[in-house]
């Protein structure tokens, strides 16, 4: 990717204004390439799904830990296999 290019945004569910999947799909439409990573303290499995369902890669529940958070990134980038294939827990 080309410097100074997004390629990842870390965005919480619950947000004023704008919620994570309008966010995602937003992001999406300017560039579908975008690693997309949500965090929330909130319950709300169907925005998860509907998320999913636009290309998140990852869901964080808060607190998050910062190893899992370097995992999750990694994994989004495609730095790394699946933790599922490596033997190491996958991002919460």
């Amino acid at each position: 990717h080309k410097s100074g290019e997004i390629d990842l945004c870390v965005e919480d569910l619950v947000m004023p204004g704008m919620s994570g999947v309008e966010l995602t799909q937003e992001v999406h439409k300017l560039n579908p390439n975008i690693a997309m990573i949500a965090v929330s303290g909130h319950d709300v499995p169907e925005m998860i799904r509907q998320m999913a369902a636009t290309g998140m890669h990852s869901f964080m529940r808060k607190p998050v830990d910062v190893r899992d958070l370097v995992r999750a990134i990694a994994l989004a980038r495609g730095e790394v296999k699946n933790p599922s294939q490596q033997g190491t827990p996958k991002a919460r």
